[in-house]
């Protein structure tokens, strides 16, 4: 809870602190290379991986 910060109604709001850490960008690029092989097994080729440097939390959880 922020205490200093305060809605309209002056209530405690909550403050989220969110950001990709070291783990989460090892884990992306490993994700990305194991997709890559999938598709190179499945028979696909002329493949190349896509990563977003700007992406930020949330936007590609689906």
């Amino acid at each position: 809870m922020n205490t200093t910060l305060r809605d309209k109604w002056g209530l405690p709001t909550v403050t989220f602190d969110c950001e990709f850490k070291e783990n989460e960008k090892a884990m992306s690029k490993d994700m990305q290379a194991d997709a890559i092989e999938i598709l190179e097994t499945a028979g696909f080729t002329d493949i190349s991986g896509w990563d977003d440097p700007k992406n930020d939390p949330g936007l590609c959880i689906h």
